[in-house]
């Protein structure tokens, strides 16, 4: 067995080291490649989804404070119309 036949093996069995310490590297690649192509597909619904959620949310908030702010207008107006009549009542005018 010659030094020839052993630089080859050495090549050879290098060659074979590199490519199974590269096969790792290469699948955790091909999953977060693919893993962000399944993220891309969903993300337009799920935005559909969110969006659909807030507009819900807002307009429960909006009919909410609309209807606090009727009452808070129709407490007012009662106690204006009640104020007015008390002041009649003690010979003030308004």
């Amino acid at each position: 067995m010659s030094l020839e036949f052993w630089r080859n093996l050495a090549v050879v069995w290098l060659a074979l080291l590199c490519f199974v310490g590269l096969l790792l590297p290469l699948a955790a690649t091909l999953f977060a490649v693919k893993g962000m192509h399944i993220a891309v597909d969903k993300t337009p619904g799920l935005l559909r989804q969110v969006q659909n959620g807030a507009r819900q949310g807002r307009l429960k908030v909006d009919s909410a404070s609309r209807a606090a702010a009727e009452q808070v207008i129709q407490a007012r107006s009662k106690l204006a119309r009640i104020e007015t009549r008390l002041a009649r009542l003690a010979g003030k005018r308004s």
